[in-house]
Parts: C-alpha cells; structure tokens; sequence
C-alpha cells in the first residue's frame, strides 16, 4: 500500500520510519503547508514527492492511504477531504475535536466506501490483548486504575512564553486531548463506557489543561483515571476483581503483565513488542483496507472514546474552536 503523510512532525517521522520496515507498505508523499519542511521531509526517503497542497495528493494516483499526523484541530478536515478523494485514512489519536466532527468522518468514510481508523498505538499491541483476555479470570471487576502520566518535552518552553502545538487550545491540544485520550481509550476497549463520570483538572496559564483525573462509574465498578503532560508518574495500572488483580506498565506501551489469582501463583508475562511499534497499528489498518467494514470493531471505541471526552471537556470546561463548527 502506497501512503502519504499530512504532516512533518516527529510522530510523522516515526510512521515513515515504521513504512521501510514493512514489506507491504511504501512512502510515495509528504504534505506539508511549507515546501520547504515537505522537501526536507521528503529528501530523507527515496521516491517520496513533496507536496504543499492538500489537492496534490487527492489528485496523485501513486498515493492509496493517507496519515494524517497534522494537529487534532485540522483531523477532520484532512481526514474528509482524502476520504472524498477515495484514500484510505489512518488518522493520529484523538480522531477528532468531539463527537459531531466525528460523524462527519465516519459519514464521509461510509459514502466513499474507504477505511477511517484512528491511530491509536496500544489497541493494536499484543500486549493489549493478552490483558483482554485475562480479564473474565478475575471477574467480577471492581476497581480498575489507568494512569498517563508524561513531562511534555514541550513543557519547558510553555514555562518560558514560548506556546507549541501542544498547548495551543485552538488546536484542540491539551492534557485530556493529547494524553487522556490514552486512558479513556483504554478503558472503552475493556469495558466499554461508563454510567457516568465526575472530572476535574489543572489549568495552566493561558487556560490549557496540564493535568486531569477521572472517576468513571459502572452499576457494579469504578475506574479511576489519571493523566497529565506535567509531570511523570512510575505507577502501575491495575484492574481488580474479586478473583484477582492484573498489573500492567506503561500504558502507551504495555510491556510487562502480572496476573495474581487468588489463592495461586502469579502469573507473569513479558510481551517483546517490536521497537517500531507503530508496525501493529499499521499492519491492521492495512488488512482492513481488504475489508472496510471490519474497520467498526475499532472504531466503536473511538465513538465512545470520543464522547467520554465530550463530557469530560463540558465538566472542566475545555472549549474548542471546533465546537462552533
């Protein structure tokens, strides 16, 4: 499959980088609105054209699938646009700026008869789906904990008066849009969404979220929720039931897993995920591409995930250009 990349960011030299691992995949674009940035881009892979107009790559016949690595502001508008150009889409987490945007791009998907998958790195893990499947052994679940917690590299300058991409809430950016994302995605891939949910947050000077906590509730369980781009945590995740506990590290990228049933042994597991680990990601979205309506075994979670973070933005009162839209 032949990809164009919107975007020339560091998430986007990743995915380039994932491609020439993959024998079914080739760079043949770079967009960027800057034709220096795409020729810089570009230069680095070979056959890869330089583009500096959307029109470009909805007209070019080398180009079968599009990532969109561009800020959430612009997901759907990139998104739709490569959709109605009949390309398949593989777009960065959060898939859009809320709920109605999302629609849209599904829509557009749908009537064109293409893939639209968000990009969301550990759902496609085998990591991810070992914890899956050893969750009916310790039910009924009572109390689940997802933390992600990360110090932005962006962070710094913020503190300095120098506002990036990621703190710019007219890009629709922010603690709960770039890193709670994971956490809420998580939790709809295991439980699906919550009864309801109480938020809170920590805005920073210029009215951006830095951090946030949430208490989802179930009839029977409780989740709760932890993120925050200012500052680093080394806890654990855990779901607990009343025949067990699962641990698992790092979220984004869960590597080791320990299963303590009551009354036995621990389980321990260490999944060895491929150093380019966009591969997973990339690999499905290119089996769906075969048979698009597969595609809604993933993105039931990013319509829930979506509307989680709707009610999460409305509680804290995070608001988004895009919402007047």
């Amino acid at each position: 499959m032949r990809f164009a990349i919107i975007g020339t960011s560091a998430i986007a030299r990743r995915f380039a980088s994932c491609i020439r691992t993959m024998p079914n995949a080739s760079l043949a674009a770079v967009y960027s609105r800057s034709k220096l940035k795409a020729d810089t881009f570009a230069a680095s892979y070979t056959g890869c054209l330089a583009f500096d107009t959307l029109q470009q790559i909805a007209d070019c016949e080398l180009v079968d699938a599009v990532y969109v690595a561009s800020p959430t502001a612009y997901h759907a508008f990139h998104s739709i646009s490569m959709l109605e150009a009949l390309k398949h889409v593989l777009c960065e987490k959060p898939l859009a700026s809320n709920s109605k945007e999302l629609q849209r791009m599904f829509d557009a998907a749908h009537t064109n008869k293409r893939v639209l998958l968000e990009a969301m790195r550990p759902m496609f893990m085998p990591s991810t789906e070992l914890i899956a499947s050893k969750i009916a052994s310790i039910e009924p679940v009572r109390q689940v904990k997802l933390h992600y917690c990360q110090y932005s590299s962006r962070y710094d300058d913020f503190k300095q008066g120098k506002i990036e991409n990621a703190f710019d809430p007219n890009l629709s950016n922010g603690a709960l849009m770039d890193i709670g994302v994971y956490v809420v995605h998580m939790l709809m891939r295991f439980f699906g969404p919550p009864q309801s949910i109480l938020a809170s947050d920590i805005k920073l000077s210029n009215g951006i979220d830095g951090a946030g906590s949430v208490i989802a509730s179930y009839p029977t369980m409780q989740a709760s929720l932890v993120y925050s781009k200012i500052g680093d945590s080394v806890a654990w995740n855990e779901i607990i039931g009343e025949q067990g506990t699962i641990l698992f590290d790092h979220l984004g990228c869960p590597r080791t897993v320990h299963v303590a049933l009551r009354g036995k042994d621990p389980e321990n597991y260490q999944v060895q995920n491929l150093e380019e680990d966009m591969y997973y990601e990339l690999n499905k979205f290119i089996q769906l591409c075969a048979v698009p309506q597969e595609a809604q075994s993933f993105n039931q979670y990013s319509r829930q995930t979506l509307m989680v973070l709707d009610q999460i933005r409305a509680q804290v009162k995070i608001e988004f250009s895009a919402d007047l839209l």
